[in-house]
């Protein structure tokens, strides 16, 4: 259950377990379905901090080529990566790869290294 703007949101994980169910079974053809990729959830988004450090970037062409942002819920820090560029640069690579486990399907953007800030501290969220 998590809570926006004031109001509690009931049944999103229930709405978003259905999605990965039918992967691999049977189609109506009785052909494979295609496996599709997972839904990635962040619990508690709003408390999650990301730290890019940006070396080298030509995925975002607008966008710095090299420097560091942070990123998370209401972030008023400036940067002089626009909001547009962060989500560019954050937004994982996928590769429709059966052969690859499936963490070895996702990727960073190339020259983009993001960790999660304070990881593993006991003040990293309330």
């Amino acid at each position: 259950m998590a809570m926006l703007d004031g109001r509690w949101m009931h049944g999103v994980l229930a709405a978003l377990v259905p999605l990965g169910l039918t992967a691999g079974q049977p189609g109506p053809s009785g052909s494979p379905a295609r496996e599709k990729p997972p839904v990635v959830l962040f619990p508690a988004f709003h408390f999650t901090k990301l730290q890019a450090t940006v070396r080298d970037q030509t995925t975002a062409p607008g966008c710095p080529r090299s420097g560091t942002f942070q990123d998370w819920f209401r972030n008023d820090r400036p940067s002089r990566f626009s909001q547009i560029c962060r989500d560019r640069l954050l937004t994982l690579r996928y590769r429709d790869d059966p052969s690859l486990p499936m963490p070895g399907r996702f990727a960073e953007q190339p020259g983009v290294t993001v960790e999660i800030m304070k990881y593993g501290r006991t003040d990293s969220a309330p």
